[in-house]
């Protein structure tokens, strides 16, 4: 009887402990570290007035890749699943000098 009472509490504190690490686990973020200069990225979506002045299906998830002087959104990309969403910074730097 006080084995399966053991274990029983074993298995119960490794599940506190997991789901615990899973609630404490980070948005996705992307950091860089250049010559000691940490850069972290984090995906920007349009807001709703963004969405309806651009036309856009307010449903819709749209991730901003650049934005002009005046804030205003140059340059989307329709977010269908997560996979979608851009964490390269590279990719986004691309994408800005062949739209300019």
């Amino acid at each position: 009887m006080n084995k399966k009472k053991i274990i029983i509490i074993s298995l119960s504190i490794l599940i506190v402990i997991a789901v615990a690490l899973v609630m404490l686990l980070p948005d996705k973020k992307v950091t860089i570290y250049n010559d000691n200069i940490v850069d972290t990225y984090e995906p920007e979506f349009m807001n709703m007035d963004e969405k309806s002045k651009s036309g856009l299906s307010e449903d819709s998830k749209i991730q901003v890749l650049k934005r002009g002087d005046e804030g205003g959104v140059e340059i989307y990309k329709i977010i269908r699943e997560e996979g979608d969403i851009e964490y390269n910074l590279e990719t986004i730097s691309e994408v800005n000098n062949i739209r300019q």
